[in-house]
Order: C-alpha cells, then sequence, then structure tokens
C-alpha cells in the first residue's frame, strides 16, 4: 500500500486552543499541510475566535472548526448519557482516573475544578469523534486540549498525541507525567524542550522532536539585506506580554541612544500591557524613535519585513516562570533574510544560532543594546553570510511541510504498531 493510500484512511481529530488563532497560524497551517498529504483532519478548537484573516482557506477552516466550549449544558448532560450507554465500564474508568488527576492538583482548586469540568467536555468530544470515525486525536498544547483528549481516549481506546509548546509546560505544566504517560507519542519544538520534559518524567521513548514550521512560499528571501538608511530600523511583533520583554529592548534602546546611536523601533502588537509600555517610552523619551503599530493581520507580516533593518526579538523569562519556546516570528524573518538579534533563552539558541545565523544576548537591556550595536556596525558581506546560513536553516529544520510530514509519520506510525500488537494476539 501506498504511502498516501494509508493516510487517506487516517481520520485525525486535530483539537487546539484557538483555531484559527492570531497567535498560533502553525496549527492552522500545519493542518492545510495534512490535507495535501490526505490525511483527513477534523478540526476542533476548545474556544471560539474571531480570526482578522481574510485568507479564503482559513475562513472555510473556521466554518468546519467545531467548539468545543459553546456545547450548551443540555448537550453537555445529554452526552453524558449518550457515553454511558455506548462506554459504561470504561466512562466510570475514565471519571476514577479523572477524580485521582484532579486529587493531584488539590493545591490548586481552579485547575482541579477545571479538569472535572473538561472531563464532562471529553465526553460530549466523544460523540463527535464517533459521529465522524476518528481513529487518532492529536493536540497543541499540553494543557486544556490535551485533558479533553486524554480523557476522550480513556474512554473509546482511540490513541491521542500531543504537541508540547512553551506556555502549557513551563507555567501550565500540571499532570504532565500522566498525559505523557497516557499519550501514544509527544511531540514538541525544542531539544530544550525534550530535555525539560523528561525530567517531568516523561520516558524518553515517548519524545519526539517536531518542529513549528513556516511556509518559504509566503516568506521568500527579500531583494535588499536593508533599508539603506543611515538611521536603521529595528522591528519587533508579538503580544504586548510580559515574557515577550518589550520593556527590555525599550531599556537597550535607551542605552544605545545615551551612546548616539540613533536608531528607529516598530512595535507590531497588542496586549495588556501597551499602555504601560507607551508610558515607559515618554519616560525614556523615545517618542520620536518608537512607534506602536498594533496588531497586524498575518497577511500583512511577510510585506512588514520588507520595511525594517533588523528583526529584534528580546524574550525573558516572567514573573510566573513562562518563556517562549521558540517564536514563529524569529523564523518567519529568518526565512525573509531580515538579520535577527535575540536574547538566549529555551530552545531560541536552537534556531539563531550565535554569530552564525543571527545574534545572541542576555536577557537583559545591556547585552541586548551590545549586540544591536555590533550587527549595526558589522559590514554588508559579514550580514550577508549570516542571513545566506539562517536561510539555509530555516529552509532545512523549519518548513512547516516537512515538519507536518514527519508528524504524519508519527501518527501513522501509532495505528502500524497497533495493528502488530492486535496480530501478535491473534
Amino acid at each position: 500500500m501506498h504511502s498516501s493510500e494509508k493516510n487517506i484512511a487516517l481520520r485525525i481529530a486535530y483539537l487546539a486552543p484557538e483555531i484559527p488563532g492570531a497567535s498560533s497560524t502553525f496549527v492552522y497551517n500545519e493542518i492545510f499541510e495534512l490535507e495535501k498529504n490526505n490525511a483527513h483532519v477534523e478540526p476542533f478548537s476548545v474556544h471560539s475566535v474571531e480570526s482578522n484573516n481574510n485568507r479564503e482557506a482559513v475562513k472555510k477552516l473556521a466554518d468546519k472548526c467545531e467548539y468545543l466550549y459553546l456545547a450548551s449544558i443540555v448537550n453537555l448532560i445529554a452526552a453524558q448519557f449518550k457515553v454511558i450507554t455506548w462506554f459504561p465500564l470504561d466512562y466510570v474508568k475514565a471519571f476514577a482516573i479523572c477524580v485521582r488527576d484532579a486529587m493531584t492538583c488539590f493545591k490548586s482548586p481552579n485547575t482541579a475544578l477545571g479538569i472535572f469540568y473538561r472531563f464532562f467536555v471529553s465526553a460530549y468530544f466523544v460523540t463527535k469523534l464517533h459521529d465522524r470515525k476518528i481513529s487518532h486525536i492529536h493536540c497543541h498544547f499540553s494543557h486544556i486540549a490535551t485533558d479533553i483528549a486524554m480523557y476522550a481516549s480513556i474512554i473509546t481506546g482511540i490513541p491521542y498525541s500531543f504537541t508540547a509548546h512553551a506556555n502549557d509546560i513551563f507555567q501550565r505544566g500540571y499532570l504532565l507525567k500522566q498525559k505523557g504517560a497516557r499519550a501514544s507519542f509527544v511531540a514538541t519544538i525544542s531539544e530544550f524542550n525534550i530535555r525539560f520534559l523528561r525530567e517531568k518524567g516523561i520516558p524518553e521513548e515517548k519524545l519526539a522532536l517536531v518542529r513549528c514550521g513556516v511556509d518559504r512560499n509566503k516568506f521568500p528571501p527579500r531583494v535588499k539585506s536593508d533599508s539603506g538608511s543611515e538611521v536603521k530600523t529595528l522591528g519587533f511583533l508579538g503580544r504586548l506580554v510580559e515574557k515577550k520583554g518589550v520593556d527590555v529592548l525599550l531599556n537597550a534602546l535607551n542605552i544605545l541612544k545615551k551612546k548616539g546611536v540613533n536608531l528607529k523601533l516598530e512595535i507590531m502588537g497588542d496586549g495588556p500591557l501597551e499602555e504601560s509600555l507607551r508610558m515607559r517610552t515618554k519616560e525614556l523619551q523615545l517618542e520620536d524613535s518608537v512607534t506602536f503599530g498594533g496588531g497586524l493581520p498575518h497577511s500583512e507580516v511577510s510585506h512588514w519585513y520588507e520595511k525594517i533593518d533588523y528583526f529584534v526579538f528580546p524574550g525573558k523569562i516572567d514573573r510566573f516562570g513562562d518563556m517562549d519556546g521558540i517564536p514563529v516570528v524569529l523564523m518567519e524573518a529568518m526565512m525573509r533574510g531580515v538579520p535577527v538579534i535575540a536574547t538566549s533563552i529555551s530552545g531560541i539558541p536552537e534556531l539563531v544560532k550565535k554569530n552564525l545565523t543571527g545574534r545572541l544576548a542576555g536577557p537583559n537591556a545591556q547585552s541586548l543594546a551590545v549586540e544591536i550595536e555590533e550587527a549595526i556596525a558589522e559590514s554588508a558581506f559579514e550580514r550577508q553570510e549570516r542571513i545566506a546560513q539562517a536561510i539555509d536553516l530555516v529552509q532545512s529544520e523549519f518548513d512547516v511541510a516537512e515538519n507536518a510530514k514527519m508528524l504524519l509519520r508519527k501518527i501513522a506510525s501509532v495505528r502500524e504498531t497497533a495493528r502488530c500488537q492486535i496480530s501478535l494476539h491473534t
């Protein structure tokens, strides 16, 4: 049987917190790539979300997506009775496991109560899996979506897997060991995360490195390596939250200004810290140098990279221990041929390799200022060398098409393993 024939029989329920989410474009791009490889994907989202993406394929995906938290109380209750009728013993077993899981999280009452609620939602999810004849469940992010998939898997016997990212393991990593033990495999986006998850008790053999990726066709290398202007423009794109470290970037810009290094900074994105960051800009008297551009539709991101000379990602560990994994915006910028400067946290050094594919700074203003100043001072030849190596790395390791194929092979292998086990016992 050809691989494409194998894949067409794969009916995958694909569950994530928000589909199509503005900050998780990699989720729906992965779905599109799986479908190109003849997998049948049924999209499910925990929350409903409004998307500003006008791409026709994204609109169709949103229309097709089932939003689990929109289920009414009546439908949730009806689902319990239906699933108890179909799987009486397995439902009781799953509920007993849910109780044990909730007790494990007793120090966080909200988490424990959330686990119970997601168990009841999982029964509703089971009815949808049953209707669509799903053979595998894959989730993005290891918290809410994976909770629902895990209990649905225990009830139905349908295997599940999940991709672990950043916030879901660093800040909200409850029951990671249990989720890993019950999953058919655990994909994650960096070697850093693999080490972290191994330390949390997930066996090595369950872990798989599957990078997030970008579409090289949508982010082709730009013609010019910079704007040619004497005053260089730095760019930042992302949610304005603590872990993104925009305050660090403003402080670095202030250090450089005092040294007589004049720069422009475009901050694209919105979030809860926008007002305080605007105030900080005024305090540092950087209003003439810094612009806040607001949220940017994903369809306009590739064009925006044409306008900047350097992309800066100043991420840090926030007060709750949360941090980014490997930001997709860095991959996009590098694939477009924009020189990048980033802080050395989490899995970022696996993408931004110091003085090879970009510049790495410590997560503090002084170190970041040094790297920005050195980047601006380097020769055109050095800059082009770094850009070329960055493009090669992203195209070889962070290409969404290739990484989706890798994920699909992992999912297909789960079914093949199950078939082998059945044949051994018959």
